[in-house]
């Protein structure tokens, strides 16, 4: 009766052992899982930053490239006018139509300075 207790008892243990290593077990497949997750999301984060240098470059490759055309159409726009104005000055400026040369020299400057001076392009200096 003893031994029958005894015996008994020693299967239950034997049982909860094997449910516990079970449960270790899940447990630790678990852990290999998540740290095999997690070296996979390191390495599409190192990946991801090296596509986004990438494309921060080719962005600042176009930004330039833009800055470069505005500044372009804004020379066209100016050098016309201020072509026009010093014309104007070498041939017309003591003419009877002086008020209006001086207006246009004026003028034209005024647009140089305020459409091209602020946007001449930046190279680091």
């Amino acid at each position: 009766t003893q031994d029958d207790e005894l015996v008994r008892r020693t299967q239950m243990l034997d049982t909860l052992k094997a449910r516990e290593r079970s449960a270790e077990k899940a447990v630790e497949n678990l852990h290999q899982k998540q740290t095999d997750i997690y070296q996979r999301e390191a390495k599409l984060q190192q990946q991801i930053g090296v596509l986004e240098e990438a494309a921060r470059k080719k962005l600042d490759e176009a930004y330039q490239d833009q800055v470069m055309r505005v500044f372009v159409y804004r020379l066209l726009l100016t050098l016309p006018l201020l072509a026009l104005a010093a014309w104007l000055f070498a041939k017309k400026r003591k003419s009877q139509y002086w008020p209006f040369v001086w207006g246009f020299i004026i003028f034209a400057v005024m647009a140089f300075f305020v459409e091209l001076v602020p946007y001449l392009p930046d190279y680091g200096g």
